[in-house]
C-alpha cells in the first residue's frame, strides 16, 4: 500500500 509494488516489483504489496 505504501510502496507501488504490484507484486513485480521491489515491493510485495500489491499496487493500490
Amino acid at each position: 500500500m505504501l510502496r507501488r509494488g504490484g507484486g513485480i516489483g521491489p515491493s510485495p504489496n500489491p499496487d493500490l
